[in-house]
This record gives C-alpha cells, structure tokens and sequence, in this order.
C-alpha cells in the first residue's frame, strides 16, 4: 500500500497540492469540547490497538508530510 512516504518520494515535485484529510481519531479522549486543532493528539507508539492505532498512524502521516512540506515545499 502506498503511504506518504510515495508520494513525497515519487509524486512530491509532480503535484501543485496535497490535500490531507486527518479524523477525530488523532485526539486524545477529549477533556472538553469541541475539539479543536490545537486539542493533544495521540502520542505515536503509546497506542493500545483499534481506533488509538489507526489515529496514531494518522499522526505519524500528518508529522511526515508536514515535515515534508516544510523541507522540501510540498
């Protein structure tokens, strides 16, 4: 399965924008509400399984391509 990691390497200075759609599930349980983008997000590795897995792998890809974005402009 292709992850950002291909398409920073291979597509990175072929595409104008990279739009990345993140979920509710990169929070950590909400001590109030609404959530916002600036609430704390799941700590990559300290997940247990199910939902905290999958939003701490959207962390780990929103990190990757913000990291990308601001070394190489994508």
């Amino acid at each position: 399965m292709y992850g950002p990691q291909f398409t920073v390497d291979v597509l990175g200075d072929k595409i104008e924008r990279y739009v990345f759609v993140s979920s509710f599930a990169v929070y950590t349980f909400p001590r109030s509400f609404p959530v916002r983008e600036s609430s704390e997000m799941i700590e990559p590795g300290a997940e247990t399984g199910g939902l905290e897995a999958y939003g701490a792998d959207k962390v780990r890809c929103e990190r990757y391509l913000l990291d990308a974005h601001e070394s190489r402009g994508l």
